[in-house]
Formats: C-alpha cells, sequence, structure tokens
C-alpha cells in the first residue's frame, strides 16, 4: 500500500487504471492551481506578493520559467530584481548572462550583488570576463561580491586577479585620454597616469610637460610629483624658467613631493621674487629634509619673502631654533629717515621678528626703538613683533605705546555722531511706499538689526574714519599687551572687545586669551561675535591655551554652528585637556565633525572609541571613512581587523591606501591575502601601504591571533 500525503489517498499495489488515472488527474488539477497562484503573484501590485512568487517559481526549478525571471528583472522593485538575478542564477541558463550583466549595472547594490553572484554560479568565460570588466566600477560591496562570485567560478587569487585587471584597463584608458583626449580631459588623464607611479608613465609625462597647452604641462608636472621618481627632478627644475605661473607652481609643487634637494637654490630664488609662485615654492623648501643648506635657505626667505611666506618659514625656524640675526640687528639699526631700500629692509626685518618670536629675542632694542617711527606701518610691525618676543622688560614702553595708539583712535571717532541713531521716521517725515526701498529705508533697518550690545552706536560704515593701518596697529598693541603679561589694563583690553572695528576687536580677544585663564573666560564672548572672521581667529587664539582648549571642549558639548571651527582648531594644537567623551559623541552624526572627532580621538589613542570607530565603519557613506580608518590604527585594536580589511574592496584609492595603513598596525594573517592582491593596485601609494603591511605583518612574532577570514 503506497500513500500519497498531498492528497490523503491510499492506493494499493493492485489498484486499477482508472484510479491511477484519477489520481494523476487529482494530482495535476492541484499543480495547475498552485502555479495559478505563483502566476497570479507576479502581476500583484505588492512587491512582496512579486517577491513570493519568483522565489516559489525559482523552486520548482522550470525551464520555461526563464522568460518570467527575465521580466522580473526590469521590475522597479530592486527587491524583485534582486530575486529574480538569483533565480536566473539557479537556471544555469548559458543564455541568462547578458540579462544578469545588465543586473550588474543595477542602481541598486543589493541587485548588483546578487547579480554577481549569480554570473558567478554560471561558471562560464563570458561571465567572469562581465564580472572582471564591472570590478573597477563598482562600490565596496558589489566589488566584494564579484571577489566572491569568481571564487565561486573556481578562479585562483580573485582579488588579484580582478586588480589586476581593473589596474591594466585604468592604465590603457589614462595612456588613450592623456593623447586623444578633449582639453579638458588630457589634463586629468596625465595627473592620474602619474599617480600609476609607472617608470613608463614617468617617460611619458616629460614629453608632455614641454605641451604648448599650459593646462595639460602643468598636469604633467602635477602628475611627476605624484609618480615619486626622482628621475623627473631635471625636467621639473627645468620648468621654473618658464614664463607661466601656472606651471612653475606645480613644477614647485612637484619638487616639493620629491623632496628634490638638487633644486634648493631654485626654489629659493623663486621663493623670494614673489610672485605667484612663490607660495608653491616656500612650500616645497619647507618639505625638504632638515639641513644646514635647507635652513639658510628658510632664513633667507624669512628676511626677504613675502609677509605670508615670512611667516610659514620663520615660524618653522623658530622651531629649529632660529636663524642668523645680523642682517635684522643691521636693519633695526637704521634711523626713521633712512632711504626707500632701507625702510624696506626695516620693515622686512620686523616682519623676521615676528616670525622668529623668542629666538630673536637680541633685537628686542631695536623693535623698541621703531615704537617710535612716525609711520604707521612701522610700528604696526614692531608691535606684532613685541607681541611674538613676549618678553615682559618691554612692558613700560608697551604700555605707552598702547595709550598713545588708543588715544589717536579715539580722537578720530570723537563726536563723529554724539548720540544714538533714530530708528525710524521722524513725525512728516515718512518715506512713501517704495519698491525697492530707498536707501534711508535700508539704513534704518540696519541700524534697527544691530544686536543689542551695539545698539546705541552708530554703525562702523558711518563713523569709521581711521586708516585700517591705524585699526591693525591698535590691534597689535592689544595683542602685544597679552603676550607681555600687563594685566593691570586688563580691564581696557576688555573694553575694546565691544569695539566697532572687527580688526580691533580681534585684537582685545587675542590679548584676553594670552593674558591667563580668567580673561580667556572673557575672550570666549568673542566666539559668538556676529563677525564670522572675529570668531574664526579668536577659536584659533583660544585653541592654543589650556583653558581656552577647556572652553572650546565645553561647547562640543551643546549643538553649535561653529562645532565644525573648534575641532579644526582643536586639531591643530598639543592637547593639554582630555576631550574624549564629547569627541565620542560626535563621531555618530557623520559628516566632516565626525571626521576630525576620529581624527583627534586616534590622536589621543582612546582606546573605548574603537567600537564607535568600527560602527562608523560598518555604516554606510564615505564621509570620515578615511579618518576613522587612521584612527583605529592610532588606537590600536585588533579586533577591528575584519571591518578595516573590507576596506581593502572600497572603490577609493584613499580609503584602501589608509585601510592598509591601519592593517599594517593591527593586521594578522588572516589579511595578508587581500594585501598580496592590493600589491598590483594601478596606484602607487595603495601598493606602497600594502607593501608596508605586509612587512610589519610577516615580521611579527608567530604567536599573533588572526582575525578571522576574508
Amino acid at each position: 500500500m503506497t500513500v500519497n500525503r498531498r492528497l490523503g489517498l491510499r492506493v494499493g499495489c493492485g489498484t486499477s487504471r482508472w484510479r491511477s488515472a484519477l489520481l494523476a488527474a487529482a494530482l495535476s488539477l492541484a499543480c495547475d492551481k498552485s502555479r495559478e497562484t505563483l502566476l497570479a503573484g507576479l502581476q500583484s501590485p505588492r512587491p512582496s506578493d512579486r517577491v513570493w512568487a519568483l522565489k516559489k517559481l525559482s523552486e520548482q526549478g522550470r525551464a520555461e520559467d526563464v522568460v518570467l525571471f527575465l521580466r522580473a528583472a526590469r521590475d522597479p522593485a530592486a527587491a524583485v530584481r534582486a530575486v529574480a538575478a538569483e533565480s536566473l542564477g539557479v537556471t544555469g541558463e548559458p543564455q541568462v548572462v547578458d540579462a544578469l550583466s545588465d543586473l550588474l549595472l543595477d542602481s541598486d547594490e543589493a541587485v548588483q550583488g546578487k547579480a554577481a553572484m549569480a554570473l558567478g554560479e554560471l561558471r562560464t568565460e563570458k561571465a567572469k570576463a562581465y564580472l572582471l570588466a564591472q570590478f573597477g566600477r563598482r562600490g565596496r560591496s558589489t566589488r566584494h561580491a564579484i571577489v566572491q562570485a569568481l571564487r565561486i567560478a573556481g578562479v585562483n587569487e580573485p582579488l588579484a586577479l580582478a586588480v589586476a585587471a581593473e589596474s591594466k584597463a585604468l592604465w590603457e584608458h589614462n595612456l588613450r585620454m592623456s593623447v586623444e583626449g578633449s582639453l579638458a580631459e588630457r589634463p586629468v588623464a596625465a595627473e592620474e597616469l602619474g599617480k600609476s607611479g609607472r617608470s613608463e608613465a614617468v617617460d611619458h609625462l616629460e614629453r608632455l610637460t614641454i605641451a604648448t597647452q599650459v593646462a595639460l604641462a602643468a598636469a604633467a608636472a602635477r602628475g611627476l610629483g605624484e609618480a615619486g621618481d626622482r628621475q623627473a627632478v631635471a625636467a621639473l627644475t627645468a620648468l621654473l624658467q618658464e614664463n607661466s605661473p601656472e606651471l612653475r607652481e606645480a613644477a614647485c609643487e612637484a619638487l616639493g613631493k620629491l623632496q628634490a634637494v638638487e633644486a634648493l637654490l631654485q626654489l629659493e630664488q623663486v621663493s623670494i621674487e614673489q610672485s605667484a609662485a612663490s607660495p608653491a615654492a616656500t612650500g616645497a623648501l619647507l618639505a625638504l629634509p632638515p639641513s644646514a643648506q635647507t635652513d639658510r635657505a628658510l632664513c633667507e626667505v624669512t628676511l626677504a619673502g613675502s609677509r605670508a611666506d615670512v611667516a610659514a618659514t620663520g615660524r618653522e625656524m623658530r622651531r629649529r631654533g632660529g636663524c642668523p640675526l645680523e642682517p635684522i640687528l643691521a636693519a633695526l639699526g637704521q634711523r626713521p629717515r633712512a632711504s626707500k631700500g632701507e625702510r624696506v629692509t626695516l620693515s622686512a626685518a620686523l616682519v623676521a621678528v615676528e616670525a622668529l618670536g623668542p629666538t630673536a629675542r637680541k633685537t628686542l632694542p631695536g623693535v623698541l626703538l621703531s615704537l617710535r617711527d612716525p609711520r604707521f606701518a612701522i610700528r604696526s610691525y614692531a608691535l606684532a613683533a613685541l607681541a611674538e618676543i613676549a618678553d615682559p622688560s618691554a612692558r613700560t614702553e608697551l604700555e605707552g605705546s598702547y595709550e598713545e595708539e588708543s588715544r589717536r583712535v579715539d580722537e578720530l571717532r570723537v563726536d563723529w555722531i554724539p548720540g544714538p541713531l533714530p530708528k525710524s521716521y521722524s513725525p512728516g517725515f515718512e518715506s512713501p511706499t517704495q519698491n525697492p526701498p530707498s536707501k534711508a529705508d535700508k539704513l534704518l533697518k540696519a541700524i534697527a538689526d544691530r544686536s543689542s550690545d551695539l545698539e546705541d552706536t552708530a554703525p562702523a560704515e558711518l563713523v569709521e574714519d581711521v586708516p585700517l593701518e591705524q585699526l591693525q596697529l591698535l590691534a597689535n598693541a592689544l595683542r602685544a599687551l597679552g603676550a607681555l603679561g600687563v594685566s593691570n589694563l586688563q580691564t581696557r583690553v576688555a573694553d575694546r572687545t565691544r569695539d566697532p572695528s572687527p580688526i580691533v576687536r580681534v585684537g582685545a580677544y587675542a590679548g584676553l586669551a594670552l593674558l591667563g585663564p580668567q580673561a580667556q573666560r572673557l575672550a570666549a564672548s568673542g566666539l559668538d561675535d556676529h563677525d564670522a572672521s572675529v570668531r574664526s581667529l579668536v577659536t584659533q587664539a583660544l585653541a592654543a591655551q589650556e583653558e581656552g582648549q577647556r572652553i572650546l571642549v565645553e561647547r562640543l558639548e551643546s549643538p553649535n554652528a561653529d562645532t565644525l571651527l573648534h575641532l579644526e582648531a582643536l586639531s591643530r594644537v598639543k592637547l593639554r585637556v582630555s576631550p574624549i567623551q564629547p569627541l565620542r559623541n560626535l563621531i555618530p552624526r557623520g559628516g566632516a565633525e565626525a571626521a576630525l572627532a576620529a581624527s583627534i580621538l586616534g590622536k589621543l589613542g582612546d582606546p573605548e572609541a574603537a567600537q564607535m570607530l568600527i560602527a562608523r565603519l560598518e555604516s554606510r557613506g564615505n564621509d570620515g571613512r578615511k579618518e576613522a580608518l587612521l584612527a583605529l590604527a592610532h588606537v590600536g585594536d585588533q579586533k577591528a581587523a575584519d571591518v578595516v580589511a573590507r576596506d581593502l574592496y572600497h572603490d577609493s584609492a584613499d580609503i584602501r591606501a589608509a585601510a592598509a595603513q591601519t592593517l599594517a598596525e593591527i593586521g594578522g594573517p588572516a589579511q595578508l591575502e587581500s594585501l598580496r592582491a592590493l600589491k598590483g593596485d594601478y596606484y602607487r601609494r595603495v601598493r606602497e601601504a600594502a607593501e608596508l603591511a605586509i612587512s610589519k605583518i610577516s615580521a611579527a612574532p608567530k604567536t599573533d591571533k588572526t582575525h578571522g577570514t576574508q
């Protein structure tokens, strides 16, 4: 006796033929009804019903259903397309390869991943070719799925094969576009060729540096800097003789990246000529390895460069111990009636002293002599230099100078508009309705909108008749009062924080920030100034002080429009406080704030931040991903190695390089296969990071634990 459990019928061995026929008919009828239900489900307006029907049809494995799966592959719902991709892969039919390749281009990453795995299940050469072709064009999750699909298809070392295919495609594309592309495409391709770091790229780019199209030649120069091959130094140095500022600037930047000591004299000459290319030349000099020759060149720029370049080189030489002071002392010894050439030398000397700071303390007598110069600029430079030398012995001279400069500014302002300005028209003088409003209407509105602390004073644009040089002079004096610790004038300095000029307010806030913790609390009011430039400079001044850092950290704990500004300032200084919890709270927000918070936490080595950083890496989006990766390298949590290793598949070269750098600190043998695959990456920086990680992991003691599988 046999039993058909679906229909509940019992059929004996001797059952007559008519009963067997009846059973077959019943079974067929049940199957037909079930199939009709599934086909009806494919027409349902609800995606969940269509997904269910597709899955059931796929389980039946009927060849005629392929056409249904192909139709579902064009469904508007991503969930349906994903199941259609799986169903097509299960069929094993070679003709579905093209449809799956289309799904590999789908806008939804989940569909792309399912399509990749389905192509892997087919195991045909055509399917493998599609997978390799799309590896370099997809995002991280799809790239990972493609590698897994290639593994299923029987490919050995699939990631290495995919990376090599991507590298080959990028090289051929960039090489072709650098020659045949449009005017906009050729420079982009040239820079990308340089990033490959290949020797043949260097040869090609050297030829492009003599192109008639300046943008292309400049891009080729930048590409040579990215290539990291010192063979290009001679060609880049020759470009410094060109007339084009863009080309010269690109050559300077490239020489800096190559740390081309051979070009030191040429870079020095460009830096002190005060041209458009000078800042790039100064940056290149600062990038050179420290040496007696480099220090000499930086000191020359400190004496003869533009003010911005002098500030950069002088502060670097302050860190290295200073510069020879004889030329500065000679210039400061000149009297006010010196020739025009000597006046320039005097100004340059004072600017150099400001940049060199305490290392130029021997110049103090000459600086004090310049306080009595009749010219605004010279006195202003002298006060700025005093603020940086910060020698308390000059307090008396500084106080006298401040009193005099303050009086001069106040005399120029007095009685300009003695009383409060009206905020409405007098009776009988109302302005008729106008469109647009009259100038008088606009002025009254500007007066009415002023902040409460300034509401009884006239707008600066009405009363300010003081030259900007004189305002800057007063601001420098206020900053110097703080730097020299003239605490008896703290109230006077604080009063100037309500000055109508933002230049003077900045000087007052900076002076308070240098006067000690109590004064720094007063300076914190500048963080709410209505002028954005004032808020920025006050933030920088406070970040340099311990109590100021504490103030900025307190503001991180509440929503603030300037949070990013505060974080940037804190990231540039050595922290003397530990803002661990406020920084942790910022990471889940994402965006630039989370990126900076992660970077600072990494520098602080906060071990408990690892879980938050891991959670950030597991979320979608690339904002702050690189910073989170590098922060984990500082934290040193080996449990994060698996999560970090996923970014070795990322489509961004910067993020792949950051992941490899992090694995150099926290990785183990389980990541070696993926890291070895990146030795064939197109980008030089990725290859170098991978090779460093491999060497570190391989050199680690054999007792190191592995961290899972790839």
